[in-house]
C-alpha cells in the first residue's frame, strides 16, 4: 500500500540480491540515474518500482506510492512570562 513519511524521514525499499541479476530503480516511470543496487533509499515522493534482469528476461515489480507530510506547527502562547535553562523542560496546560 501507499507509504506516508514524515519530511525529514526515510523508507528503505530493497529485495534479496541475487548475483548475475541487473537492477534499475524507477520513479513515476522514469529510471533513477546511478539506482541499479538491490536497495534504493527514498526520501522524495513519487511512485516507486524496480526493473530486475537476468540475461535477456526482464521485470518490473509492483509499484510503492510514497508521499511526504509536513508535520503539524505548534505555536505555545503565554499571558505570564515563562523562565526556564536549558535543558530543562516545562508542562503546558
Amino acid at each position: 500500500g501507499p507509504q506516508v513519511l514524515c519530511e525529514g524521514e526515510e523508507l528503505i525499499l530493497s529485495i534479496p540480491l541475487v548475483p548475475g541479476t541487473t537492477y534499475q530503480w524507477l520513479k513515476d516511470g522514469i529510471d533513477i540515474d546511478g539506482e541499479n543496487s538491490a536497495e534504493l533509499r527514498v526520501i522524495e515522493a513519487g511512485t516507486y518500482s524496480l526493473t530486475v534482469g537476468s540475461g535477456s528476461c526482464e521485470t518490473t515489480g509492483n509499484e510503492v506510492a510514497v508521499s511526504i507530510v509536513s508535520p503539524p506547527e505548534v505555536n505555545v502562547t503565554t499571558n505570564d512570562p515563562i523562565s526556564f535553562c536549558e535543558a530543562e523542560t516545562i508542562d503546558v496546560d
